[in-house]
């Protein structure tokens, strides 16, 4: 049997096929628009997070004033940190487990306590002697000699050793033997002396600042008034730059950062020169931010860490944190979770960064290490690595704790 539709069911149905296509065009439109509304969402708030995150300025206080800010979380840094005081403290950021070491020898002058890290191994000054620490730590160390400050090297295998050898000759002075303030001698990671001495520049009372740039030697002369500095290449015997009325606070690659004077409140400004071309640029610090030591560059180079004190004048008892200069994206802020106030408040934070880029900070007074890596929105506490208290005030200032990571 046949069916014959007459004409006005075939419009009907025409109709209603019609109105499904309709309907389905409809529904992905829909679906295009709210997809497109998802995505506009979703590139709305990652644009804003980035925005948060990099506004200059005061951060907020994370912790209450006196209690240890959070801990830190995220993926392992793999670092050892050593820590030199009383002991050598030799720690694993990680786990927190320790061991001490005993310091070689008695206290020495104004470096006593630097530590520089040549390959795997570990060099330290202390009683005016430079002392070399094998991969690891283990063993003895090896006395290599004197040393009035021991300086990272033009490559991460060798290291600079300043030593006067005059100083410990009875009747014997600079001037007799055309040192001046001394010499500087190259080792490598078993200690061995590369070349010949090399005396420091004869024209003034020159000093090696232990701070080394690509171009050679951040140097100080102390006596002079304003106070210059100036980068010397030992191994050229030529000056590359001069930095007049500068205090360099950190220097790494081309960069040197440096301020006119510490007494800058309430707006504290850092400048920054590459030894190479000239070109300077100036930040100017959060305010109440003042600068109360040296810093570091970040191994990649695109960020400083400069450890600061907030609220009034160094050293009065004000909290402690730690401003970062990003180079990439110009701007200066206090590092989240860094603030400390401590009591009693002995000095100002150590900065440290691993190779693969974690920064460390312990303000000296604290039993807490702080750790952060770019990526993180703030520091926090390593929560179980902790450093020696301290039950007395400092012996003296010649001998600051000082922190390294390896």
């Amino acid at each position: 049997m046949t069916l014959v539709l007459d004409e006005s069911s075939l419009v009907e149905q025409e109709n209603a096929q019609l109105l499904f296509r309709e309907a389905r065009q409809r529904r992905r439109r829909l679906r295009v628009v709210r997809a497109i509304i998802a995505v506009v969402v979703l590139v709305a708030v990652a644009v804003i997070g980035i925005e948060l995150r990099v506004v200059p300025g005061v951060s907020p206080r994370s912790h209450p004033p006196g209690s240890p800010p959070p801990s830190v979380s995220g993926d392992h840094s793999g670092a050892t940190l050593v820590y030199a005081y009383n002991n050598l403290r030799v720690i694993n950021a990680d786990t927190g487990a320790s061991r001490s070491l005993p310091l070689p020898a008695p206290e020495g002058g104004s470096s006593d306590l630097q530590m520089v890290k040549i390959g795997d191994s570990l060099l330290l000054n202390r009683g005016n002697t430079a002392w070399l620490y094998r991969p690891s730590l283990d063993g003895p160390p090896v006395d290599l000699g004197p040393s009035l400050r021991v300086i990272p090297g033009p490559t991460a295998d060798e290291a600079w050793i300043w030593s006067d050898p005059c100083a410990a000759v009875v009747g014997c002075s600079s001037p007799d033997n055309g040192r001046q303030q001394g010499e500087v001698r190259l080792v490598d990671t078993s200690g061995n002396q590369i070349g010949s001495p090399i005396p420091l520049p004869a024209d003034a009372a020159w000093f090696p600042t232990g701070q080394v740039v690509n171009a050679g030697l951040v140097m100080a002369n102390v006596y002079a008034d304003p106070n210059a500095d100036e980068i010397w290449n030992p191994i050229s015997d030529r000056v590359i730059r001069v930095l007049p009325e500068a205090n360099v606070l950190a220097a790494g690659g081309n960069l040197v950062a440096w301020t006119t004077g510490m007494a800058c409140l309430p707006h504290c400004t850092v400048r920054l020169t590459n030894v190479q071309t000239g070109i300077e640029q100036t930040f100017q610090l959060p305010a109440g931010a003042t600068l109360t030591g040296g810093g570091a560059f970040s191994p990649d180079g695109f960020a400083l860490a400069l450890p600061v004190g907030i609220g009034g004048p160094w050293p009065e008892m004000h909290p402690t944190s730690v401003a970062l200069v990003d180079l990439r994206a110009q701007e200066v802020r206090l590092l989240a979770g860094a603030e400390q106030k401590l009591e009693p408040n002995y000095g100002p934070v150590n900065v440290t960064w691993s190779s693969n880029g974690w920064l460390f900070a312990a303000a000296i007074g604290s039993t807490h290490v702080l750790a952060w890596r770019t990526g993180n929105h703030s520091a926090g506490v390593l929560p179980t690595a902790r450093l020696p208290s301290f039950k007395n005030s400092l012996q003296s200032q010649n001998d600051l704790p000082t922190l390294i990571a390896m």
